[in-house]
């Protein structure tokens, strides 16, 4: 009895020692009833070798955790950094287009405004539109008539722009649409000139203008090609007045 007593106070001593070991597992009593103290001690050796193994498991285990709740957070973060670029990305690209809606808005205003000091091109085809023949020699009735004199502002924005003088046209090419009505303007800018076409088709579109004066014809473009104009005036066409209407599908 004396023996027992003595190795439960050895167990109790190991206990208060080694606190893991008692709360990591039970060590049983009943297996060192009847044993000499070696053999008991022995025994509970072997259950606290036991017991130290399983802490010694769980620890490992607990580490195991701790690594991966770290590198789960490690994502966690770098996801979370990965979408506040993404909405600062998107956020950037909406103040983007933002501001080209505004400026788009902006020049939609200002070209408005500018076409609203101009005339419409409709308004131009019922007051001097009536489907001319351009193969009717110029002035003859049925042939395209060049307008009075105009203003810039009284000539619609859809119309061809031609300036001419001493040093040729500009632009001295342009380019319509097969079948299109055509409203050409010409504006001198030094002395007379006169537009033609060196075309039979379109020998009946012709205009005539005085220094710093502007006019305007309206004509049915033909089939597709490349038609040469030229001023009329004599040594004009010689002297590089010439230029090319491009007529494209």
């Amino acid at each position: 009895m004396k023996k027992i007593k003595k190795i439960v106070f050895i167990v109790a001593v190991i206990a208060m020692v080694i606190p893991t070991v008692a709360t990591a597992g039970s060590i049983s009593i009943s297996l060192i009833k009847g044993k000499s103290i070696p053999e008991a001690i022995n025994i509970l050796a072997t259950q606290i070798d036991s017991i130290f193994g399983r802490v010694e498991e769980i620890e490992q285990k607990q580490i195991l955790q701790e690594k991966n709740i770290e590198e789960m957070e490690k994502v966690i973060n770098e996801q979370k950094e990965a979408l506040q670029n993404q909405q600062k990305i998107a956020e950037n690209q909406q103040e983007i287009i933002d501001d080209l809606k505004e400026e788009q808005e902006d020049l939609q205003g200002e070209v408005e405004l500018e076409l609203n000091n101009y005339p419409s091109m409709n308004s131009w085809i019922n007051d001097y539109w009536d489907e001319p023949d351009s193969s009717i020699q110029a002035g003859e009735p049925g042939a395209p008539k060049q307008t009075p004199r105009l203003q810039s502002n009284e000539i619609p924005e859809e119309a061809v722009r031609l300036n001419i003088s001493d040093a040729g046209f500009s632009p001295n090419e342009f380019t319509v649409k097969s079948g299109a009505i055509v409203l050409l303007s010409l504006k001198s800018l030094d002395k007379t000139q006169v537009f033609r076409f060196d075309h039979q088709e379109l020998i009946g579109v012709a205009i005539g203008v005085a220094g710093n004066e502007n006019r305007a014809i309206m004509f049915r473009a033909p089939s597709v090609g490349d038609y040469t104009f030229y001023c009329d005036v004599p040594g004009h066409r010689d002297g590089g007045e010439v230029g090319v209407m491009h007529v494209a599908k």
